[in-house]
């Protein structure tokens, strides 16, 4: 996503030195690509995202999962479309 795309879900605050302010409702996953798009341009920010300190210039996709949800992203998605399965099961 172009950095002006993503303006809806994150904005700098420009009196915090980097502090990267994530919307209500983005997801670690979205949050997590916000970051690595910093770091592309070779920006670095920090934000928050549920108590939990997220950096551009160390953040991986894993790393952020294990760190905030204490599972990677793939055994998460994994636990995820099991949890929709069964729910849709018991419909």
């Amino acid at each position: 996503m172009e950095r002006y795309e993503q303006r809806k879900y994150a904005w700098l605050d420009d009196d915090d030195h980097g502090l990267l302010h994530i919307g209500v409702g983005a997801t670690l996953e979205e949050t997590v690509n916000i970051l690595l798009m910093f770091k592309e341009n070779g920006e670095s920010v920090r934000c928050d995202f549920n108590d939990h300190m997220l950096y551009s210039d160390t953040v991986t996709m894993d790393g952020a999962f294990m760190q905030v949800l204490k599972h990677t992203k793939k055994e998460y998605d994994d636990y995820m479309n099991d949890y929709i399965d069964k729910l849709m099961n018991n419909r």
